[in-house]
This record gives structure tokens, C-alpha cells and sequence, in this order.
């Protein structure tokens, strides 16, 4: 059986790399250029660039070239606030949080009452659990403005 997914997405909580499933490989002839063939203001930065490729055999069929990047997540800030708040500007791109680690909590979280205060516990258990790159995050970003 073949599965189009994407991540994150719940998919991969029981779907695993590795464990049950792989990753099928693109050949290169078919995965796009950074031509940006849309015209679309920055649109050669996304889902155009040269797929990942750094899984081994046991994730992915060999050569492993995906097409594009395992995970595209970006954070959507309207400039007039970025400009007045710049400690969130050089943090927003320093936010690498897990495929794995997002796909877990959107189904903790779909599994909710959906309320806001059991959203903000699943991020707060998330954030007490990786404290440490958090923590690199607010750093690097702080060095950034300073």
C-alpha cells in the first residue's frame, strides 16, 4: 500500500519511518527547480529547493531523494508587529521543533476538549520537556538583538 502524507500530521504517530513504513524516493528529473515557475514573491524558497536526503536505507528506498523538505513549518507574522517586537523576528526562524514532536501534539490536542487551557498545558508539558533547545532558541535570539 502507498500513502501521500505530509508532515506534520498525525500520519506519522503510527505511520514511522523506519519502524512500519519508508519513504519513497523521487528520481532527480522529477523534482522541481528554485525557477519559481509561479512567480510567487518568495516562492523560491518553498517546496522548490533540493529535497532532503539524508535518510538511510533503513527509512527511506535508496538513493533517498524525497523532492522536498520532510518538513515546511514557518511561522506567518504581520510585519508591523515584527518590526515592533525584533526578539520575536530573530526568533520566529530559530523555531525547529520535531516533525515528530508537532504530529504527537496535534493528536494530544485532537484528542481535547480543544479548550485553550488544555492547549496551553500541551505546549507547556511540550516546552518542560525540551526545555534545553527552547532555551537555545531564546538565546540565540536574544544575542540577535542585543
Amino acid at each position: 500500500m502507498a500513502i501521500y502524507t505530509w508532515t506534520p500530521s498525525a500520519y506519522v504517530t503510527t505511520l514511522i519511518p523506519g519502524d512500519n513504513v519508508l519513504w519513497l524516493t523521487m528520481n532527480a528529473d522529477d523534482i522541481l527547480d528554485d525557477s519559481n515557475p509561479n512567480g510567487d514573491d518568495g516562492g523560491e524558497f518553498y517546496d522548490q529547493r533540493p529535497g532532503f536526503d539524508g535518510f538511510g536505507a533503513d527509512f527511506c528506498t535508496q538513493p533517498c531523494q524525497l523532492g522536498w523538505k520532510p518538513a515546511d513549518i514557518q511561522v506567518t507574522a504581520n510585519n508591523d508587529f515584527l518590526a515592533a517586537n525584533p526578539f520575536l523576528e530573530a526568533l520566529f526562524p530559530l523555531m525547529r521543533p520535531s516533525v515528530i514532536d508537532i504530529s504527537i501534539l496535534q493528536v494530544e490536542q485532537g484528542n481535547g476538549d480543544g479548550s485553550e487551557a488544555e492547549v496551553e498545558s500541551i505546549a507547556a508539558g511540550w516546552i518542560a520537556d525540551n526545555q534545553d533547545l527552547v532555551s537555545s532558541w531564546l538565546e540565540e535570539a536574544a544575542a540577535a538583538v542585543s
